[in-house]
């Protein structure tokens, strides 16, 4: 089987973490033997020119390679911005489409997202399979595309060989801070206020409980996370680490306490990466919104709180706080168990099988 894989996100060295779950489908489908070829944006542009010059460098992969190439499939992920191109070319050529919906492909936010999406809407529903990313994207999808067949794939899934807790969990001493982590573009809506006004209502509230925050990644927000943290007084609290490597994240998981995923985005379609710390052994406190809800169990694996809530948030973490060790082993145990649904093999033969089925090879 020959795919044309199509995204408008690919990693880098410099950008590690831009459509990462990509590069992790591409290599599921590599371990299955089958052939792929890209046609992808590769990192983030620096400046209007460079972005311009990449998707123009993009589209013309699209077609050049769609036209001039023969392929069993074109896959295409992130949708609503990748499937400009893919729309010319599926005027012209007869070839099966597949596209993966990722956040605002389905649940356009912006003016301008709305009137992408109602150009691309035409393309997709050309496609043969729409592939999504939890129960909670495919009732969406389902409701957008009534005849359109729905595939639920759990974005690549983890690789549970390098997402696994790296030494024994021990029991927080008394005095010792309580760890907490973050990881996330640093941009609007992704929550990182929100954590940083919880842990400074703690600071008031709860002064005896000693608090140490780490946040991953880089974003459009990154100056204004910078200023916050001097404003609310934490430098000596919360550190921004920035962007960071996949094959360094099990390490950095398997240091904290537990990991907290403040997003405010309804359009969060999975949350990949409260799996990967939930499968290093690492509970999360997540808000109760879109994808997560498919695999967090409040009180089970972690907490639930409100989207937006730092006042809820900073109670999840009082709470956290006070577990007793056999309450500690029983989430810690119950977030392994919940990552092992999500194990890069099995998402990757399950979803290998359903385009093996669909393109009839």
């Amino acid at each position: 089987m020959k795919v044309l894989v199509i995204s408008n996100m690919y990693p880098t060295h410099e950008n590690p973490g831009y459509g990462v779950f990509v590069k992790n489908f591409v290599d599921a489908l590599n371990v299955q033997g089958e052939q792929i070829d890209l046609a992808v944006v590769r990192g983030r542009g620096k400046g209007k020119l460079s972005k311009l010059l990449k998707y123009l460098t993009f589209g013309a992969a699209v077609l050049v390679k769609g036209f001039t190439r023969r392929y069993d499939c074109i896959y295409v992920h992130y949708v609503a911005h990748s499937m400009l191109p893919v729309r010319a070319l599926m005027g012209l050529k007869r070839t099966v489409l597949i596209c993966n919906a990722h956040g605002e492909d389905l649940l356009p936010a912006s003016r301008g997202e709305k009137l992408i999406f109602g150009m691309v809407r035409p393309a997709i529903e050309k496609a043969r399979l729409i592939v999504v990313p939890s129960s909670y994207f495919q009732s969406i999808a389902k409701d957008l595309f009534p005849s359109n067949e729905v595939f639920i794939s759990p974005s690549a899934g983890v690789d549970l060989e390098v997402f696994k807790p790296h030494e024994p969990k021990q029991e927080r001493s008394h005095g010792t801070p309580l760890r907490i982590g973050f990881v996330s573009r640093i941009d609007s809506g992704k929550g990182w206020d929100v954590l940083l006004d919880a842990v400074a209502l703690l600071r008031k509230q709860s002064p005896s409980l000693e608090l140490e925050v780490a946040l991953v990644g880089e974003g459009s927000e990154t100056a204004a996370l910078t200023r916050r943290i001097k404003e609310l007084g934490l430098e000596g609290v919360a550190t921004h680490i920035g962007a960071m490597p996949q094959r360094r994240l099990p390490s950095f998981y398997s240091s904290l306490d537990v990991f907290v995923f403040p997003t405010l985005r309804a359009a969060e379609s999975l949350g990949l990466v409260g799996i990967e710390a939930l499968a290093c052994g690492i509970p999360a406190i997540c808000s109760d919104i879109g994808g997560i809800q498919s695999y967090m169990r409040d009180g089970v694996n972690g907490y639930l709180f409100p989207p937006g809530d730092s006042s809820a948030l900073a109670q999840r973490i009082i709470a956290f706080s006070q577990l007793s060790a056999e309450e500690m082993c029983a989430m810690r145990s119950a977030a392994l168990a919940t990552a092992q649904q999500y194990g890069r093999e099995k998402v990757g033969a399950e979803l290998h099988a359903k385009l093996v089925e669909v393109i009839g090879h």
